[in-house]
């Protein structure tokens, strides 16, 4: 992998493909597994509030758990659309109460966003970022290593150290756009979410419309649905990536920088809705550049072609190149089986 000949100033964009080619268990479908074993009553709860499968009937009595690849292989998406039913089922015998002086009864489940983001930070730390993992991935990728030089420099979309551990990048040549984990530390505080704004502001019309009325203050129904809102908008709100926070940072960092790019390589990155804002930016920003584009298989090459035909760039200033590791099946058995994790 990488250039051939004299190597360009490059800035590579790294995402969640390439640690997945080094072998590491890093899909979302694992964050799952993670919940499934050792949150159980969490993950149920999970399902209800973003619609998903959780359980499979054997027989008339008997279930078992099971993660539904097909929520975990959009998650980040999927955080932006609550289960129009959750709310309301949920909370059905508790918001059913009438009484001559209505209240605003607490809604406990306004805390799960920071629950989400806490356990999957946890997993990031625990399961998938470990010196151990780095060990077996070091020992194993031999002549598929990538190649980078030491004048590239990385905007990092994941959230491990992959870059550092397996090819000594410095730290001061990766920017780690959405937090990274380090070893040392018990905690950490990684951004991870959805980019729905429209369902937000639907459920801000609602409240809007809800409390234009002041009748609601005397009928606990309505005020019951009003928290209710309240409580979806919250919590969908603490799931919301902020991207124009995020691109305002990474701007200052590029400006700081001063980078005198060439090529923008593109590696593991799934170009979808949550990643646009970010690579439309970086096209403005650097108009002239040459792009490349990884693609793990024909069909993921097609999309890239109209991906990059989508976001204004020329056939003259794009190339694609394949990211694909056989072996990284072997690796990940092997550290699925040194972490002990339990698929479903």
């Amino acid at each position: 992998m990488g250039s051939c000949g004299e190597h360009k100033m490059r800035l590579n964009i790294i995402g969640n493909g390439f640690d997945l080619y080094h072998g590491l268990p890093c899909s979302y479908y694992y964050f799952g597994c993670f919940l499934a074993k050792y949150y159980p009553d969490f993950y149920a709860e999970m399902s209800q509030m973003f619609g998903f499968s959780c359980y499979r009937c054997v027989g008339y009595e008997e279930v078992e758990t099971i993660v539904d690849n097909i929520f975990w292989r959009t998650f980040e998406e999927r955080l932006g659309k609550l289960d129009s039913t959750w709310m309301e089922d949920s909370l059905m015998d508790d918001l059913g109460l009438e009484c001559d002086d209505p209240v605003d009864i607490e809604i406990p489940e306004v805390t799960n966003a920071e629950r989400i983001k806490k356990k999957f930070c946890d997993w990031i730390r625990t399961t998938v970022n470990t010196e151990e993992n780095y060990r077996i991935v070091k020992s194993r990728i031999k002549r598929k290593k990538c190649k980078f030089s030491a004048e590239d420099y990385f905007i990092n979309f994941n959230y491990t150290q992959t870059l550092q551990e397996v090819y000594k990048i410095l730290n001061s040549r990766v920017y780690h756009i959405h937090g990274q984990c380090a070893f040392d530390e018990e905690e950490c505080n990684l951004i991870v979410g959805h980019g729905n704004v429209d369902a937000i502001r639907d459920l801000e019309k609602k409240i809007g419309e809800i409390e234009s009325e002041t009748y609601y203050l005397a009928d606990q129904r309505v005020r019951n649905r009003l928290n209710e809102y309240k409580c979806e908008r919250s919590i969908l709100r603490d799931l919301r990536k902020n991207v124009e926070s995020l691109l305002h940072d990474l701007n200052f960092k590029l400006d700081y920088k001063r980078l005198d790019v060439e090529e923008i390589w593109v590696w593991g990155l799934s170009c979808g809705d949550v990643d646009k804002p970010y690579i439309e930016f970086l096209r403005d920003r650097y108009p002239d550049v040459k792009w490349k584009f990884s693609y793990y298989d024909e069909n993921e090459k097609s999309e890239r072609e109209r991906y990059a035909a989508e976001i204004g760039l020329d056939e003259s200033q794009v190339d694609y190149f394949e990211l694909n590791n056989p072996n990284s099946v072997n690796i990940l058995e092997e550290i699925v089986l040194e972490n002990d994790i339990e698929e479903f």
